[in-house]
Formats: C-alpha cells, sequence, structure tokens
C-alpha cells in the first residue's frame, strides 16, 4: 500500500480506481475460454467430427498463454504504479524475515494439504462415483513436441501469472476500492477457484460443479493468508510449481504412452 501511495502522490492517480482491479478478476476465465473455442474453430475448419471434444486436451498451452499474457499485463500495470513485477508480489528476502517467512510457510503448506484435496478427491467420488473419471475426461494425449514443452512451460508460468493476478495485484487494489479486506479476499478467491470450470470447459455439469468447487476452500486459505502476510508470495509461488509439475507429467505420460 506504500508504493500505492507514492504512486498516488506522483501521479495524481490511483490504482484501486478504473477497470483493471475488476478485470483482471475475470481475465484469466474468460481467455481460458476463447483460447480453447480457437483450438475448437481450427479443428473444425480440418472437418473433425467433434472439434470441441478435440479442443479439450489443449488446456495445458491455454493456461500457458493465459499465464503469459497476464504475466505481460501485470508488468505493464506495475510500471504504470512506479513498481517492479518483484516489488508487486513484495518480494523480499532480508534475512530478518526469512526464518519466519520459512515456519509460516511451513505451517501454510501443512494445512493446505487436506484443504485442496479433500475436496478434490471428495467432489470426485460424490458426482462421478470414481475420482478418475473426471481425471480422465481433461487429461488427454497432446502431440509429442507440445507436451514435452508443456511439461514446463504450464507449471512454470503458472507461477507467474495466476496467484500474482488474483493475490498480488486485484485483492489488495479491491480492498482499498471497497474498504473492506474480506470482500476483496472472497472475490479473489472466487474467481481463482471458478476459473478452473474453464479449464478446460467441458459441457458437463457435473464436472463443471468438480472444476469449479474443487478449489475454492485452497484459494480462502491462500487469500487469507496473503493478506496477513504478503511476503510469503514469492515462497508460495515456487510451492504451486512444485504441485503443478506432476499434473503437467501426467498429460506428458499420456501423450506418450507412458
Amino acid at each position: 500500500m506504500q508504493h500505492a501511495a507514492t504512486h498516488r502522490a506522483a501521479t495524481g492517480a490511483d490504482p484501486s480506481r478504473g477497470a483493471w482491479p475488476v478485470t483482471m478478476l475475470v481475465l484469466r476465465f474468460s481467455l481460458f475460454l476463447i483460447i480453447q473455442a480457437l483450438v475448437a474453430a481450427y479443428y473444425a475448419l480440418q472437418g473433425a467430427p467433434s472439434p470441441w471434444q478435440a479442443s479439450v486436451a489443449w488446456w495445458p498451452v491455454g493456461v500457458t498463454l493465459t499465464n503469459l499474457i497476464c504475466y505481460g499485463l501485470l508488468r505493464h500495470l506495475a510500471r504504470r504504479e512506479g513498481l517492479t513485477f518483484w516489488q508487486l508480489i513484495k518480494a523480499d528476502f532480508s534475512r530478518e524475515y526469512v526464518r519466519k517467512d520459512l515456519l509460516v510457510l511451513l505451517g501454510v503448506i501443512l494445512l493446505a494439504g487436506p484443504i485442496a484435496i479433500i475436496p478434490n478427491y471428495g467432489l470426485g467420488y460424490l458426482l462421478f462415483g470414481d475420482y478418475m473419471v473426471p481425471v480422465n475426461m481433461f487429461t488427454q494425449p497432446l502431440p509429442y513436441a507440445v507436451a514435452l514443452v508443456a511439461l514446463f512451460s504450464f507449471p512454470l508460468t503458472m507461477a507467474l501469472g495466476e496467484i500474482p493476478t488474483y493475490f498480488a495485484y486485484a485483492m489488495p487494489r479491491l480492498a482499498t476500492r471497497w474498504s473492506s479486506n474480506w470482500k476483496a479476499i472472497l472475490a479473489a478467491a472466487f474467481w481463482l477457484g471458478i476459473q478452473h470450470m474453464m479449464l478446460p470447459f467441458i459441457p458437463d455439469w457435473r464436472f463443471a460443479l468438480w472444476r469449479g468447487a474443487e478449489f475454492l476452500p485452497f484459494a480462502l486459505l491462500l487469500g487469507w493468508v496473503l493478506h496477513r502476510r504478503p511476503r510469503l508470495m514469492p515462497y508460495l509461488l515456487l510451492f504451486h510449481v512444485l504441485i503443478d509439475f506432476p499434473v503437467a507429467l501426467m498429460v506428458y505420460q499420456i501423450s506418450v504412452g507412458g
């Protein structure tokens, strides 16, 4: 908030106003659907019998492109406020903070495990009778070269484009605009959770419900933690890469027939 105040004093502009904080909340949800629709349109032009179904497999590519777009926008928006991207995500590895931050991070990770896993598995069994049914619906083979690139680009770009969009940029600015931290936390967590309905979009209400709801508790935890201790952002981004890599590896193994 200190950087935002400095920017207002220097330029007269308030970064909490304008369309960008809200736009960044809904942008990823929209981009996932648009990119998948473009892939489906390509398959339709090629005469594929089920173009939308064919587009489902390409969701890791849609994630990578969306992350790069969001990262580019975040850098641009940060510069408008006189910040670097690293200042935006509160990267601070000062010796006086590192030990405390790592201890808090360990506690957050231990708490996040069941909060992330239980809804994921529980909703899968509740809605489909078998957790692997919805997993198999969207983890489909890609061309080998695409799967190889996605193996690294998907988890690495997630660190740059997802959590920073919701919790480093949108959340604190909306908290200022609405004069409410909790409204901003809930809004950011909600949109982080339901973006997965478009990741990929499959016209099956059970799948959409599973994807949209499974990450909401985890997103709420992240929003609260990052509101209370923004310095944890860089550590949580690294953790994000580590937990997304197995998903990318699963897609790669399916693609190569492993």
